[in-house]
């Protein structure tokens, strides 16, 4: 284990933000939880899993009605820059859903099936700090997401 007490950054350049900027793919269970609702079933598992596209994976249990929907920390911020943002998903079942970028317009539905598909997302962070920085969002209006796999995520800013 590595302790950090302290850690200074005389200067970050938007250069520096043009790989992943997530840790660990995004692949830390602490890093996903629930907004709204009862949350007992948003806490992902770490597995390994050679053939994922990360070699690791998080695997998410079926959400019940009350559970909320399920969302990442907050996304470093940059105001008014364009991003990418992508994962990998599959599920244990066929599904649609919708991955969305909140204070921001990019959103998208996708379709899952037991194959893994990488799911893209682009789009420009509002030009003064929001109430709540962006967050990454998985949700589905009309029921509650089945169980699903996550294999990887990737958010950085464009040059």
């Amino acid at each position: 284990m590595v302790e950090i007490r302290q850690l200074v950054i005389e200067k970050l350049s938007v250069g520096d933000l043009t790989e992943n900027v997530l840790p660990v793919e995004g692949l830390e269970p602490g890093f996903w939880y629930s907004i709204w609702g009862k949350r007992d079933n948003c806490f992902p598992v770490l597995k390994q899993e050679t053939n994922s596209p990360e070699g690791k994976i998080l695997q998410f249990a079926a959400l019940k009605k009350e559970d909320g929907k399920i969302v990442t920390m907050p996304l470093p911020f940059l105001s008014g820059r364009k991003f990418e943002l992508s994962f990998w998903i599959r599920g244990k079942e066929k599904f649609v859903g919708m991955a969305q970028v909140t204070k921001t317009t990019c959103r998208t539905h996708f379709a899952v099936g037991k194959e893994w598909k990488e799911i893209k997302l682009s789009g420009m962070t509002p030009e003064k700090l929001p109430d709540r920085d962006p967050q990454l969002m998985l949700f589905d209006w009309t029921r509650p997401l089945p169980a699903f796999e996550i294999g990887g995520v990737n958010f950085r800013y464009l040059p």
